[in-house]
């Protein structure tokens, strides 16, 4: 029992300091000014990176034995939940840079900028579920 509690503690470090790369990132791309050159492929890079890393996290949480543990279960249950919508928040992000480097490097994407707002809006009530 005080494994799996050691190993819940470890996972709810790993997935928090994840996120914080996350929120860094987002705030990097979301404070940019009119007309200032994006690195979409950094951007990219690092959502990749913490998705990948996330997925193993979620993999080695449905690992973990919570048997006659009702707390730890509790607890892992909802850092399962948590990390699901974080995978969606990452995936709704990459997917407005996706667009917004299509267009930027004029691929023929469109990409208005009601679509634009409309998934900004999106992401945001992930952002505040979180």
């Amino acid at each position: 029992m005080r494994e799996s509690n050691q190993l819940i503690c470890e996972k709810l470090q790993i997935t928090n300091d994840l996120n914080q790369v996350y929120c860094d990132i987002f705030d990097g791309f979301m404070n940019q000014n009119i007309g200032q050159k994006i690195d979409y492929i950094s951007i990219f890079t690092g959502l990749n990176d913490i998705k990948f890393r996330l997925n193993q996290e979620i993999k080695k949480c449905k690992c973990i034995s919570t048997e006659n543990n009702e707390k730890a279960k509790n607890i892992i249950t909802a850092l399962m939940n948590y990390q699901k919508l974080f995978n969606i928040r990452i995936n709704t992000l990459i997917n407005i840079v996706t667009k917004l480097h299509n267009k930027a490097e004029c691929t023929g994407k469109k990409y208005s900028i009601f679509t634009y707002k409309s998934d900004l809006k999106s992401l945001n009530k992930l952002e505040n579920q979180n």
